[in-house]
């Protein structure tokens, strides 16, 4: 096995990430062998004897054994993987249900009525998170610098939007790089701590900046904490229309429909089946583009 916490960089493109979550299976195998094995000597000692008294002192060694012993399972499920797991409506399934030899030394989730949740059921947003969490949990690192690329991945919105903070809580005054494309991702952060590279007419790569003057200081013209999403994709990835043609399109005929209804009103005529059916119109284009109407 390879000893992660002495070396100086790891880089999990090459090394497979299973190789660290190894360490925190192989724990939890121990862990539950051991309470399989003392659950047993209860068994035998509920078979041989009648003596409550003796089965009583069997099950408070168990009792004894759970309250002294370290649980990994639990370690895992309240320090790191039940914060982000119960945004998807799941947590990580603490109690012992032993029904084969795959039972033993896995990490399982349930949802939240007790109803275990198979891995390949798992979403890919899940399973991403896990995969990623429980390595830095498990290493703790201590003033490092952490490469993350495209965070965001197969995460809906909302999620996105405590991701950072998340993985920043697994470490100690650490520095995070990531890599993104998403616009909720980018409004985590404050201007100066965001480099946009972009090409130039010949291809090379330049930062664009924010700022004039020098940086890290209270002079920059783009912020995206303030912007909404729209905005941060147009100005920060410089996508010149966030719009398709289809929703123009609609946005035009929303404007027609609009003037045609204040003629008629105007005309008294809102209450002609023509007038009924242009508002019917009206209101169900509205809803489709997110507009509010009167």
């Amino acid at each position: 096995m390879n000893d992660y916490t002495k070396k100086r960089t790891i880089d999990f493109s090459t090394e497979k990430a299973a190789d660290i979550w190894s360490i925190i299976l192989n724990k939890i195998q121990k862990y539950q062998e051991e309470e399989l094995k003392i659950r047993q000597q209860i068994s035998k000692v509920a078979e041989k004897s009648d003596n409550i008294q003796e089965i009583q002192r069997a099950v408070k060694e168990l009792e004894e054994w759970r309250q002294s012993a370290f649980n990994p399972v639990e370690d895992v499920a309240q320090n790191c993987l039940n914060d982000v797991l119960h945004h998807f409506g799941l947590r990580v399934k603490t109690a012992l249900d032993f029904q084969k030899k795959e039972d033993i030394g896995f990490l399982k989730i349930e949802d939240f009525e007790n109803n275990e949740v198979p891995n390949g059921l798992l979403s890919t947003g899940t399973k991403q998170v896990m995969l990623s969490a429980l390595p830095l949990y498990l290493l703790k690192p201590n003033k490092c610098q952490i490469l993350y690329d495209e965070p965001e991945r197969s995460l809906y919105p909302d999620l996105q939007r405590f991701i950072i903070d998340y993985y920043v809580s697994l470490t100690t005054d650490s520095q995070f790089f990531f890599s993104t494309h998403s616009p909720i991702i980018a409004s985590s952060f404050e201007p100066w701590e965001i480099v946009e590279l972009k090409f130039d007419e010949k291809w090379y790569v330049y930062r664009d900046k924010y700022y004039e003057g020098e940086n890290h200081v209270d002079n920059y013209f783009v912020d995206p904490r303030y912007l909404d999403y729209d905005l941060i994709l147009k100005k920060v990835f410089d996508l010149k229309d966030t719009s398709s043609d289809l929703r123009m399109e609609a946005l035009v005929e929303l404007s027609m429909l609009k003037n045609q209804l204040d003629t008629l009103k105007q005309e008294g005529k809102l209450q002609t089946e023509k007038a009924k059916a242009i508002l019917t119109r009206y209101k169900s284009l509205a809803q489709k583009l997110a507009w509010e109407t009167e």
